[in-house]
């Protein structure tokens, strides 16, 4: 309590005692000391409210500025959280993946603010209806945000992370597959946040879906950002299996490249469809248009892939078989069964083809043409 209330209490305690020496004293007129006494009393009454205003209007104070350091604290928190994840699963960032990320948070925060400019020009509601829209969905947004920068390290390390094969890096493989298990799981958390909110829209009468922009912008990026995070797993799950199980290469190769094609395929699909649906709600999507063109090169680059590699398993399939004599010129084992002639008259294991051919389209002894 200040000084100016510890004043006012010792006044009222003064205040008090004299009300109490004019009610009992026998010099003074009853009806004085009555007067008197209601006077003192509704003057004590006044300074004891005040007293008590005052201390209540500065407890208030105190509360508001103590929940505002617990919405900092909890801020603070959840950047700590997020930077020990970052330890945990990548360890140091290079300048390259730096440079890469911030790209990324650039696009992000480009989108959010494009949504914001058209959900503020087209909306019909209050300004309290919009701060609270864009409090949400700053949230929601710096979610999508953090789970970008987390998926696009996985994807690019998920190459690199098998170079180094003693007992700790081991023990980091596991990690970072558990921390690619992490990055779906809220990802799907996030995606169910959406249908919730497409639900709340649906049960309310005055709104619609069409009037917040911001949860179809939401709803876009975490949907389709799925497929990738689907892709960087069965990538890590082929490349770990790879590594026990070295004949069966040619066949986990196979496997990316038709994930990688059909990941592309529908991420391009829900691009034009999330396209159609926001041409028809709300404007042209401008926003996207970059993402979508790299969505399609990237498609029409996979689906190459995809057929140049059907292509030659097709062409080592139609090799006239060798006859089981002599050793494998790449493996430098014996001939078996499953054995193929080049057109160089070179034999080889069918197998060992299969996984040459990833490498070149030449014969391993004289560079010719397979």
């Amino acid at each position: 309590m200040s000084n100016a209330a510890s004043c006012r209490s010792m006044r009222a305690c003064s205040l008090l005692r004299i009300l109490l020496h004019l009610k009992h004293s026998p010099t003074s007129p009853y009806k004085t000391s009555d007067m008197l006494g209601n006077t003192f009393c509704r003057r004590l009454a006044y300074e004891i409210d005040f007293s008590k205003s005052e201390s209540l209007a500065k407890f208030q104070t105190r509360f508001h500025g103590l929940n505002l350091s617990f919405y900092h604290l909890c801020f603070l928190g959840f950047l700590l959280i997020v930077n020990c994840v970052k330890w945990g699963m990548f360890g140091r960032l290079t300048r390259n993946e730096v440079k890469h990320l911030k790209d990324r948070v650039f696009y992000t925060g480009w989108e959010f603010s494009f949504g914001f400019i058209l959900f503020f020009v087209n909306t019909k509601r209050d300004m309290a209806d919009i701060k609270n829209e864009l409090f949400k969905f700053s949230g929601l947004f710096l979610c999508v945000l953090l789970l970008k920068c987390f998926h696009f390290l996985s994807a690019d390390r998920v190459n690199t992370v098998f170079g180094n094969l003693n007992g700790n890096f081991r023990w980091a493989h596991h990690r970072f597959g558990m921390g690619i298990l992490l990055i779906g799981f809220i990802d799907i958390l996030l995606i169910s946040r959406f249908f919730k909110e497409v639900d709340n829209f649906r049960s309310m009468h005055k709104s619609s879906f069409g009037d917040n922009i911001l949860a179809a912008i939401f709803g876009f990026e975490i949907i389709n950002m799925f497929p990738l995070i689907v892709l960087t797993g069965v990538k890590y799950t082929c490349t770990l299996y790879r590594q026990n199980h070295y004949s069966k290469t040619s066949r986990m190769n196979q496997a990316v490249h038709v994930a990688e094609f059909l990941v592309n395929l529908s991420r391009f699909l829900i691009v034009c469809i999330f396209s159609v649906v926001f041409l028809y709600f709300y404007t042209f999507p401008f926003h996207i248009m970059p993402s979508s063109y790299m969505s399609l090169r990237v498609l029409v680059t996979k689906t190459r892939h995809l057929i140049m590699l059907h292509r030659k398993r097709t062409r080592l399939l139609k090799l006239k078989s060798a006859p089981p004599n002599g050793d494998c010129s790449i493996c430098f084992d014996t001939l078996d069964n499953e054995c193929r002639t080049t057109t160089c008259k070179h034999s080889f294991h069918l197998q060992c083809l299969h996984e040459w051919a990833n490498y070149a389209e030449t014969c391993p002894v004289c560079r010719s043409v397979l």
